[in-house]
C-alpha cells in the first residue's frame, strides 16, 4: 500500500490505532521498510522518510531492532523518531536513530 498524495497520507496516519499493550518497533520499521521496497519506484523524487511514532521502547522483536535499522540505512531511508509519552527513554530513541546515520529525533513527552 502506498501513498501518492499528503491527502492519503494523513488519511493513513489518522487510521493508526494505540493498543496501549506493545510497542513494535521492529516491526513497524520493517513494513515501512517493505513499503519502500515495493512502492519506492512509484515516486522516484521523493524523500525516503520513515516517521517513528512511539510510546516506549521495543517490546516485540527487540532483539531484531538493530538490524532492521541497518537494513534502512543500507537503502538510504531516514527515520524520524518521536516519543510521545512519558515512558519514552530519550537515550534509547537517539542512539538507534544515531546509528542510522539519519539522525532526527523529537522526544517531546506528551501528558
Amino acid at each position: 500500500m502506498g501513498y501518492l498524495t499528503k491527502a492519503e497520507a494523513l488519511a493513513a496516519v489518522d487510521r493508526i490505532q494505540y493498543h496501549r499493550e506493545r510497542t513494535n518497533m521492529t516491526g513497524g520499521l520493517k513494513l515501512a521498510r517493505l513499503m519502500f521496497d515495493q512502492y519506492g519506484e512509484l515516486r522516484p523524487n521523493a524523500d525516503r522518510i520513515i516517521v517513528l511514532i512511539t510510546a516506549g521502547v521495543p517490546t516485540v522483536d527487540a532483539s531484531l531492532l538493530n538490524g532492521e535499522v541497518a537494513a534502512i540505512k543500507r537503502r538510504r531511508i531516514r527515520i524520524i523518531g518521536l516519543g510521545v509519552t512519558n515512558r519514552v527513554r530519550q537515550f534509547y530513541l537517539i542512539n538507534m536513530l544515531f546509528r542510522c546515520s539519519c539522525f532526527s529525533a523529537l522526544v517531546y513527552p506528551l501528558y
